[in-house]
């Protein structure tokens, strides 16, 4: 129901009969006067302020000429925001102007034309206002609501990945990201929503979002999985993913007692070093050795740290044997573990079968 406050400011405005006017009410959080204000700034102009009776009224223009617009006012009381608007007529008692005199005299036919046309124009505004505030802006608010869920949850699954890859390397593994940035919540209330539906947004948009959030969650969720696994994996989980392997031949891993390196268990060493054979590999040394005895010269090894630092401690150790007599052969950090190929196989199978082993341990 219309207030006498802004009934009485409206018909000081114009001539203006209650009946009229078209009156709705609707419960909104989170809004303010300073909102009003700046919604009526942004698409029309303030006529009337009354801050004690927390009302607004505006002009809102729909073309060029300066008497076809529509009167609105607004009046908060409780959270509770009432809208009236009135489309203004052509009224000759309110502009004695030379233009509007002739426009009017010119041609009845015209001038009843007219009429029709802003009967249209007075029904069209009421039905867009009634659509958006009764159909539009509510179900982009309930699809806003879930959205923000989604994001919370989202949220979640991000910290999550991002403590799971804080002390392991995933830049040789294709496709994982690195750290996931968090995602912000949108305003809920009702001018808020208001606005990003006259800018385009809609329900079917906002659930759009949702759903590819939900598949960005899943894949977070995925690629979780793969970092515990490729976080300082047990031996026997190495020697496991190994087998299934086809090229490799024979598998074996150190002990305390035939580790070449002395790394197992000490300090900034790894926590299992595991050497494998490649069938075909014609080697100088006798291929009945052991894989361990035979060293990264028979294939390669896996080597397990507690931590990324220490791998990549173990790799720029590697490093400074490149393009020398002494080189080995390949090696990348994944994970905490530095896969190592033999320098026999040529740069191209030492590529080739280090994406062998990333590809098992990353499924």
């Amino acid at each position: 129901m219309i207030s006498n406050e802004i009934l009485a400011y409206m018909q000081e405005i114009d001539n203006i009969k209650e009946e009229d006017l078209f009156v709705t009410t609707v419960s909104i959080s989170n809004i303010s006067m300073e909102k009003i204000r700046d919604f009526i700034m942004l698409y029309g102009t303030v006529i009337k302020e009354d801050l004690s009776n927390n009302i607004y009224i505006g002009y809102f223009k729909k073309n060029r000429m300066s008497f076809n617009r529509i009167l609105i006012g607004f009046q908060l009381k409780d959270k509770n925001l009432t809208i009236v608007s009135f489309y203004k007529k052509i009224s000759t008692s309110k502009r004695k102007t030379d233009e509007v005199i002739q426009l009017l005299t010119q041609n009845k036919k015209k001038t009843k034309y007219l009429k029709r046309f802003i009967f249209v124009i007075i029904c069209i505004v009421s039905m867009i206002i009634l659509y958006l505030g009764v159909i539009m802006v509510p179900s982009a608010q309930n699809a806003t609501l879930r959205y923000n869920e989604t994001v919370l949850k989202f949220n979640k699954a991000a910290k999550e990945y991002n403590n799971l890859i804080e002390k392991i390397s995933v830049d040789n593994v294709e496709g994982m990201p690195g750290e996931t940035t968090l995602l912000k919540t949108e305003n809920e209330g009702y001018l808020d929503v208001f606005l990003s539906v006259i800018h385009g947004n809609n329900s079917t948009k906002i659930k759009n979002d949702i759903k590819t959030m939900n598949n960005m969650i899943d894949i977070l969720q995925d690629y979780g999985d793969v970092a515990k696994k490729i976080n300082n994996p047990s031996r026997n989980f190495v020697e496991n993913l190994l087998e299934n392997i086809d090229e490799i031949d024979k598998i074996e891993s150190v002990n305390e007692n035939n580790d070449p390196n002395g790394f197992l268990g000490e300090k900034n060493g790894y926590t299992s070093c595991t050497y494998f054979t490649i069938k075909g590999l014609e080697l100088s040394e006798n291929n009945s050795s052991s894989p361990v005895k035979l060293g990264t010269d028979g294939g390669g090894c896996i080597e397990v740290y507690a931590d990324a630092k220490d791998a990549l401690a173990r790799c720029e150790y590697l490093q400074q044997f490149d393009n020398t007599i002494l080189y080995s052969g390949s090696y990348a950090l994944v994970g905490t573990m530095v896969i190592r190929t033999s320098y026999v196989l040529t740069d191209e199978q030492q590529y080739t079968f280090t994406n062998y082993i990333i590809e098992e341990f990353t499924k």
